[in-house]
């Protein structure tokens, strides 16, 4: 396995919206995020680093509005949100994540099988996680 320390200070998320639709914007799913986002609030509130929000559609605007109201301003201010490819341009993924751990589909260097969602890292041909 690859060389992490022990302890981490934050951890960085990277969301992928492809394929978000109005479809996807029902009650259920709404609490669902909303009980995670809590979660994270009220018991890792300093180990959340970044969530960097790519590709979201035109759509999800209707979601942040409804969603961004119940977040913690604290934890708003580290939503960083890319529409379309400007995540790919200056401010972009690789101004806060190491460009090995993005996924090559999102123009890192971190390989993605698509046959088996694996993630693989370049420097080893070893499995780590699967998605």
């Amino acid at each position: 396995m690859a060389n992490f320390p022990s302890i981490f200070r934050n951890c960085t998320c990277i969301v992928d919206l492809e394929g978000l639709s109005m479809r996807h914007l029902w009650r259920p799913g709404i609490r669902v995020l909303l009980k995670i986002i809590e979660v994270v609030e009220a018991n890792y509130p300093e180990t959340m680093g970044f969530l960097l929000i790519v590709r979201a559609p035109r759509v999800f605007p209707v979601l942040w509005t409804l969603v961004s109201p119940f977040i913690d301003e604290n934890t708003r201010k580290k939503f960083l949100i890319y529409g379309g490819k400007d995540y790919l341009g200056p401010g972009g993924l690789v101004d806060y994540v190491d460009k090995r751990f993005i996924p090559d589909f999102l123009g890192g260097d971190c390989y993605v099988s698509s046959f088996s969602n694996t993630v693989f890292f370049p420097s080893s041909t070893q499995c780590l996680w699967k998605i």
